[in-house]
């Protein structure tokens, strides 16, 4: 009872317990959710500071597989057979075999296609080039990852004196799983283990010279058209045609049975029809011996005359617009004696100089020298891939506005990503098929002709000089005959019926 008692008596205090219970459990409510709050908001924040230092991270290649060109004492290429088997079990697509794959790629950096910094110890973020943009999609497609895993391999072969492109090109797939430049693809590098996918450059061999300033003439000849007769044959002609003429009214007045028609009235009748013969249209009808006699002869002399008219015209005028010299193969180029750059130790290099033993290269240490070389009067062609023109034509120094293609492709080369045939040790060869069925879409797909678009344009500009022809239709334009050469006879026509209409 006491404590009942005591209890009533202390009822405010025990309300004011129990409130105070409740305020602390409301009060640890609100401190958990705003501690939630906090955490989500932090959280957010360093993801987002995290995604930024990992975008300026990966322009870095990075250390642990960067490495001394031509150094044999390491080796990052690594083995895919794990990915191989999974395919061949159908766990994955070919187009997904590398689905989780740090790719190590060797990029050839720094380059026309694959910008670094001022530093050249990172890829530019701004302008990474068209190398980067290619890799980007391929990694999208076929969902490897190789951001975290590449290497810049340059292109100086001079350090070590006696490299070559080929032997760079041997050591980056040896040491690594794809090297990422445009490779040719040539029968010698596939011998040595060098696997190629798909081709999305195009490594063709073409001739480039300076453009030659076009001979234009104002003069115009309104008698082109009797110059294949020297003026004393002309003479004869008419003399043939008039007494020809002549004669076959003679004819006719001894005899008026010599032709079908009465041709003894008046001779300028019959001098019209020995005109005519003379353009091989025959209009006699003789009946006499002597008049089919005189008819064979007038007819064959009108024959041999308007032939050989019709055949020194064409000659004439076709050798008079023709160039000197046209060189429309390198065939042509080496027989002519033509001095041609090339850029030393590269494929095309090593092709001429064992198709053409005779020609003359001028090698030059960079292909961009090569063709400096042509327009600085160095050389008189230079031979590049198609890839390098379809460039470099933008370009103020060497583009389409001092140089022009001449002539056809030597050869259709693909040229392209290069890997290591390998389907057995480290199955290498899937990195290859993987990466030859997605160039093959991107190609197909116009992806591959936009990037190097907005890679050129970011580089260049838009184009500044007129389209240049890269095929026969330069010499068609040269041998093609024009107003100036066949206006004469249409002005003559045209006189010829104004004084028709006149007599009239």
């Amino acid at each position: 009872m006491a404590s009942a008692f005591r209890d009533k008596n202390n009822a405010p205090a025990f309300r004011n317990r129990i409130h105070n219970q409740g305020s602390s459990s409301l009060s640890s409510a609100w401190k958990f959710i705003l501690f939630l709050i906090c955490w989500f908001v932090l959280n957010k924040v360093v993801k987002a500071v995290d995604a930024e230092l990992t975008n300026e991270v990966n322009n870095y290649p990075n250390p642990l597989y960067q490495t001394n060109m031509f150094n044999t004492s390491v080796n990052f290429r690594q083995n895919v057979c794990r990915f191989s088997n999974e395919h061949d079990n159908g766990n994955h697509t070919l187009a997904k075999a590398l689905k989780g794959f740090a790719i190590r790629a060797a990029l050839g950096c720094p380059g026309i296609y694959c910008q670094t910094t001022e530093d050249g110890q990172s890829l530019d973020p701004n302008l990474p080039g068209l190398y980067v943009v290619l890799l980007d999609e391929l990694a999208r497609r076929s969902e490897f990852t190789w951001r975290d895993s590449f290497a810049l391999m340059g292109r100086d072969t001079d350090e070590k004196g006696n490299k070559t492109f080929g032997d760079l090109l041997i050591w980056t797939t040896e040491t690594y799983d794809i090297s990422i430049d445009w490779w040719t693809k040539t029968t010698g590098r596939m011998r040595a283990g060098v696997d190629f996918p798909e081709g999305w450059y195009d490594g063709g061999i073409i001739m480039l010279q300076r453009k030659k300033e076009q001979e234009t003439s104002s003069t115009f000849n309104p008698f082109t058209w009797v110059e294949p007769f020297s003026p004393w044959v002309w003479f004869m002609i008419v003399a043939t045609i008039v007494s020809s003429g002549l004669v076959y009214w003679i004819l006719e007045k001894i005899d008026d049975r010599s032709d079908r028609r009465k041709l003894d009235r008046d001779p300028v009748e019959n001098i019209f029809l020995a005109g005519i013969a003379f353009t091989t249209h025959f209009e006699f009808h003789p009946k006499t011996k002597a008049a089919m006699l005189f008819t064979l002869s007038i007819s064959f002399w009108a024959l041999l005359t308007a032939s050989a008219y019709t055949a020194n015209l064409a000659s004439f005028l076709v050798v008079k617009n023709t160039p000197g010299l046209q060189v429309t193969t390198l065939e042509d180029a080496v027989a002519y004696g033509y001095k041609i750059c090339v850029w030393e130790n590269a494929a095309i290099d090593k092709i001429l100089t064992a198709d053409f033993r005779t020609a003359s290269l001028i090698r030059q240490p960079t292909e961009y020298d090569s063709l400096r070389g042509v327009a600085n009067g160095d050389c008189d062609i230079a031979a590049v891939p198609a890839g390098t023109w379809k460039t470099r034509r933008r370009d103020e120094v060497i583009g389409e506005c001092q140089l022009e293609w001449i002539g056809r492709k030597y050869k259709e080369i693909p040229a392209g990503f290069a890997t290591r045939r390998d389907v057995g040790t480290k199955c290498t060869s899937l990195i290859a098929d993987v990466i030859d069925i997605h160039i093959r879409d991107m190609i197909e797909e116009g992806f591959v002709d936009e990037a190097w678009e907005n890679h050129l344009t970011s580089l260049f500009g838009p184009p500044s000089c007129p389209a240049t022809k890269g095929d026969d239709e330069n010499a068609l334009d040269d041998v093609r005959l024009n107003m100036k050469n066949m206006g004469g006879i249409f002005i003559l026509h045209f006189s010829i019926m104004g004084l028709v209409l006149l007599l009239t």
